[in-house]
């Protein structure tokens, strides 16, 4: 006579085909081996393989010879990757511009076919229809974050962290330790001006970015905070004078542009130059002889392409989460010389 199935194991296959119903995997995704249902849910190997045989015997499941068990239908197949950057990417110079191009140029170095859609944060864009065979690459479009794991959809983060909980596991990310960065331009400072007074331009006063450089620095020396408001230039035009006064020993810009625009500030009125670090790495770091915490931008972008070939090829491995650490690039600048046209 046949033992009589234990309340437990009922409730264990209850759970696993409202799993299947709650569209926890997409058609085509591996289920669970019979391994990780015995660890997760307190049974038998034997029992978890007997539960998986009658749900693929009952239709939930299907199983593939040599292959696994996998959840009906087809997977959709992933044909190349849409870039969906925030519309200030168009900015000559900026952080998205080059960072855009870099990743454009790993991705055709790799052979993987790429588009890009510039996105508005003034626009819908959680209504925003992705097409179905490309994978999401975004930058600086946290908007897009929520809908696209609802969906259980893959994506690929650039300069941002992937989200906790279930989008850790759908999302992967490529960063750069903006913490670590700004601790590092401390060091340079303090090394520079021991016991000096210093300042720090921030950027946008919601931006991560921003918000993570600043702590860095304040983590090892003491400066005031003077904002600038935004990444641009002319957003540290109407606060270079404070900015200057603030840190007469040294002054940390939490990108090249705050930076330019202090340097260009102090030639105008022919006033000394304090240290100053910038960060990134943009073109115009190397044109002013600017000290900055370079971005290793052949690096991110390669593994960001890595990523993204990765995903067209292997839909189900587990979230890849990189991060890449900052490098100094120490270049004093020290003439009056105006840099302005």
């Amino acid at each position: 006579m046949a033992r009589p199935v234990s309340e437990h194991v009922l409730e264990v296959k209850r759970k696993l085909i409202d799993r299947l119903r709650q569209n926890a995997h997409q058609p085509g995704d591996r289920f669970l081996s019979n391994r990780a249902i015995a660890d997760q849910y307190g049974i038998s190997y034997q029992t978890a393989n007997r539960v998986m045989r009658e749900l693929v015997s009952e239709g939930h499941l299907v199983r593939r010879s040599a292959a696994g068990t996998f959840v009906p239908g087809e997977a959709s197949r992933l044909t190349g990757a849409v870039l969906l950057f925030d519309k200030r990417a168009r900015r000559k110079e900026s952080f998205g511009s080059r960072l855009l191009q870099k990743v454009g140029d790993s991705l055709n170095q790799l052979r993987v076919e790429w588009s890009v859609r510039w996105t508005d944060p003034d626009a819908d864009l959680a209504r925003t229809r992705l097409p179905d065979d490309r994978l999401p690459v975004l930058w600086n479009v946290p908007e897009l974050i929520r809908p696209i794991i609802a969906q259980k959809r893959r994506a690929l983060l650039l300069n941002d962290r992937a989200p906790s909980g279930v989008g850790a596991t759908l999302i992967d990310s490529v960063e750069v330790d903006d913490y670590s960065g700004g601790a590092t331009a401390a060091q340079l400072l303090r090394d520079r001006s021991p016991g000096g007074r210093f300042a720090i331009v921030a950027g946008p006063v919601a931006d991560a970015r921003s918000t993570s450089r600043v702590h860095g620095f304040l983590s090892l020396a003491q400066g005031r905070t003077v904002i600038a408001g935004g990444w641009y230039y002319e957003h540290a035009e109407a606060i270079a004078g404070e900015a200057i006064a603030a840190g007469p020993d040294g002054i940390f810009c939490c990108n090249d542009r705050l930076a330019h625009a202090l340097v260009d500030h102090c030639r105008k009125h022919q006033l000394p130059i304090p240290p100053i670090v910038g960060f990134d790495n943009a073109p115009v770091a190397e044109r002013l002889g600017l000290t900055t915490i370079a971005i290793p931008w052949t690096e991110v972008a390669d593994s960001a392409a890595a990523l993204v070939r990765l995903r067209l090829r292997d839909h189900h491995s587990t979230a890849s989460h990189r991060v890449f650490a900052p490098q100094p690039i120490v270049r004093w600048v020290t003439s009056n010389r105006s840099s302005l046209p």
